[in-house]
Parts: C-alpha cells; structure tokens; sequence
C-alpha cells in the first residue's frame, strides 16, 4: 500500500501538533507573577520554557508607559523551536486579539 504525499502531509502535521516541536502556536496569559501562559488544557507554559520578543515586555520612558506589560487574559502568538540540548522552547513572538477594523488609543495631552 502506498502513501501520498497529502497523507504524508497530515501524518507530519498530526505529529508536530501532538508533540509540540514545531510551528506557531496561540496562548493566553494566565498569570503574569510568575508568567504562565495557557496553550491547551494540558499545556501551560512558564518563564523556563519561554523566550521573549521585545514587543511582549512592558516599556517605560520617564515614567511614562510606552508600551504596557502583558496581563492574564492577552492573548499571545507563539513559535515552537524544535527540541535541542536546552529541550522544546517557545518563543513569545507578540500579542494578538480579534481583528478589528480599527484601535482606540489614549494620548497623554498634559505634554
């Protein structure tokens, strides 16, 4: 019996999935003292196996936030690197939330 290319596919797909070694990933943030981010309702994630893009981190200038830190309930993008010596890491690419056809921001008018 052969396999086609497309069965291959999905065999490959089904097993990165289920291991978790490999492609992108969504989460939310369950706590942020220490950060936990819920994958599924088998996997959360912790700082151990956590990398961070700068786009995730709180930014602060003079005391003004620039950008604000994660908190429980942001939903996150992640990227699973394939397991090395250090084992299967996740990196904390960005934010994400429900497309919208556009943001609100608040400006600071007291500059």
């Amino acid at each position: 019996m052969f396999v086609t290319v497309d069965q291959c596919k999905r065999i490959i797909r089904a097993f990165l999935d289920h291991t978790g070694r490999g492609g992108f990933l969504t989460g939310i943030v369950s706590s942020t003292a220490p950060l936990k981010i819920k994958v599924s309702e088998k996997l959360e994630l912790d700082t151990n196996d956590l990398y961070a893009t700068d786009n995730c981190i709180g930014l602060k200038a003079n005391g003004k936030v620039l950008r604000p830190a994660l908190k429980a309930g942001d939903g996150v993008l992640l990227l699973c690197r394939p397991g090395s010596i250090d084992g299967i890491k996740y990196i904390l690419l960005d934010r994400i939330q429900a497309y919208t056809a556009e943001r609100s921001v608040m400006i600071d008018s007291s500059n």
